[in-house]
């Protein structure tokens, strides 16, 4: 099951391609995975498809092209950012976390605009981008709760929304 549904969300990015053939892909030759299959958007032929499913039958390797092709992508340390992103998102929101985003915040518009000057801002402060993804989300998601009083909250929110609600001036201004 496991297989076939990957074989099946392989098959969905290969729809998704451009007219482009493959980096280092021999014209004529079969493809070297099945992510190389129906480019263009154009629905796989029965040959196409059939060679997908013999492919696809190695899940583990098709799940590991994914994993590598996914990590050139976004770098290394993706797997690592992304488990601390969760258990940052996960933990209580502290005063210190505040802290950062109202000090952060201004840098990152300007920062945003120059390749690498984002990450070395976050860098500086110990975060990675999808601990500051998560940092701002949940400020975000927490301002619009601390301006609808009437909305109700579970207990974990109602805490958060107490950590911010001392800085809800700072946050106002910094917008």
């Amino acid at each position: 099951m496991r297989r076939t549904a990957l074989v099946v969300v392989g098959l969905s990015l290969v729809a998704c391609g451009d007219d482009a053939p493959s980096k280092g892909a021999v014209p004529g030759a079969p493809p070297a995975t099945p992510f190389d299959l129906g480019k263009g958007g154009k629905p796989l032929t029965s040959e196409e498809l059939a060679q997908a499913m013999r492919m696809g039958k190695d899940g583990e390797k098709v799940a590991k092209e994914l994993t590598d092709a996914i990590q050139a992508r976004l770098g290394p340390t993706v797997v690592e950012d992304a488990k601390k992103a969760n258990a940052f998102a996960e933990r209580p929101l502290t005063a210190t976390d505040v802290e950062n985003y109202l000090a952060l915040a201004p840098e990152m518009r300007t920062a945003a605009g120059t390749q690498g000057a984002a990450a070395a801002l976050l860098a500086q402060r110990g975060l990675s981008g999808m601990e500051w993804g998560v940092l701002s989300g949940r400020i975000m998601a927490l301002r619009m709760a601390l301006h609808t009083p009437s909305a109700k909250l579970d207990s974990k929110t109602a805490a958060d929304v107490e950590v911010l609600r001392p800085f809800a001036d700072r946050l106002n201004a910094v917008r």
